[in-house]
């Protein structure tokens, strides 16, 4: 589910690494049922923040 949104060969920028991409690869260590619950969260969010 997560890994779509991740680099596709793990190459890219040298130095840290941003936050939001942090947070993805810790979220892609969570079990399917706890990733699907946190991305209903962001769509909701992200829905209200767009209206």
């Amino acid at each position: 589910m997560i890994s779509c949104l991740r680099d596709k060969n793990g190459a890219g920028k040298r130095g840290p690494t941003p936050k939001l991409q942090r947070q993805i690869e810790r979220l892609s260590r969570l079990p399917k049922a706890k990733q699907r619950v946190v991305m209903e969260m962001l769509e909701g969010v992200l829905s209200q923040a767009g209206r």
